[in-house]
């Protein structure tokens, strides 16, 4: 059976760098989020369920995508089996940081030696992240046109609790 990472916030999956070391053998695939149109929920899951072949699947969410997992799981065409949820939520954890995060320069903070640390840890992935995820996301970072992710930002400020619940395919991590 295959896995599916998502990426989370960045949506170039390469904070899974570390992780896929460790899946040598399984047959994994990461799936980047598209990186042009709208950037809710449920159009970024519409674009993943067309990039997923129709086989059996367990779903790996990291962060952001756990609601775009929420939207594949009403989606009954799908195969998913099993779904895993890293660090992920379905409202956000932090509108206020979001919505801070989507004015401020990033790529220029993150360009700031010492400062940009704080700053990425701050406001995108929490103060226990090592030094190898914060490098690993200011090259994610610089990857992703600033519109996109201002534009998930903003969304992820937005968006409240869908009261939905999951069944027994997801574990959470």
């Amino acid at each position: 059976m295959k896995l599916i990472l998502l990426p989370g916030m960045d949506g170039t999956g390469l904070l899974f760098k570390p992780l896929l070391k460790f899946l040598d053998g399984l047959e994994a695939e990461v799936i980047s989020l598209p990186s042009e149109g709208p950037q809710d929920y449920d159009s970024l899951s519409s674009a993943i369920a067309k990039r997923i072949n129709q086989q059996d699947y367990v779903l790996l969410a990291e962060s952001f995508s756990g609601g775009i997992v929420e939207a594949l799981l009403q989606d009954k065409t799908q195969n998913i089996q099993h779904v895993i949820f890293v660090a992920s939520f379905l409202s956000s954890p932090s509108r206020f940081r979001a919505l801070l995060a989507s004015f401020l320069p990033l790529r220029l903070l993150a360009s700031i030696p010492l400062v940009s640390s704080f700053f990425i840890r701050f406001l995108l992935l929490g103060r226990g992240a090592s030094a190898e995820t914060v490098e690993l996301f200011r090259e994610a970072l610089y990857q992703v046109d600033s519109k996109i992710l201002r534009a998930r930002l903003r969304y992820m400020a937005s968006i409240k609790n869908s009261g939905n619940s999951f069944n027994s395919k997801a574990t959470y991590i």
